[in-house]
C-alpha cells in the first residue's frame, strides 16, 4: 500500500537509513505510476492528459523509469538523458 504523499517534495525529509530511503522511493514510484496508468487508461477523459502537471510527471517518468515485463525499474544514470536536457525538478519546465 502506498502512503499518502502531500505537499512539495522539497518539504520532505528523507529517511537517514538507506533501506528506508529506497522503500520511500518505491512508494513514490508506485504512486506516480498508478497516476499515469489511470490518466492514460482508455476509461479516463482525454483532458486529463493535457494537465501540465500530468505532462511533467510523464516526461520525468520517461526519463527516470523503464517498464519491463510490467515491472517499473529505475533507469541507470547511463540510460538517462544528459543532464543538460534532463528535467530534474517538476519546476524545470517553468525555468
Amino acid at each position: 500500500m502506498v502512503r499518502a504523499l502531500r505537499g512539495r517534495v522539497e518539504d520532505y525529509r528523507l529517511p537517514k537509513n538507506k533501506a528506508e530511503r529506497i522503500q520511500l522511493g518505491h512508494e513514490i514510484d508506485a504512486y506516480g505510476n498508478a497516476v499515469l496508468r489511470a490518466v492514460y487508461s482508455s476509461a479516463a477523459p482525454g483532458w486529463l492528459r493535457d494537465i501540465s502537471a500530468v505532462q511533467t510527471l510523464r516526461h520525468v517518468w520517461i526519463q527516470q523509469y523503464v517498464t519491463i515485463d510490467d515491472q517499473l525499474l529505475w533507469r541507470t544514470p547511463d540510460e538517462q538523458p544528459p543532464g543538460t536536457i534532463r528535467q530534474i525538478s517538476p519546476y524545470d519546465g517553468d525555468a
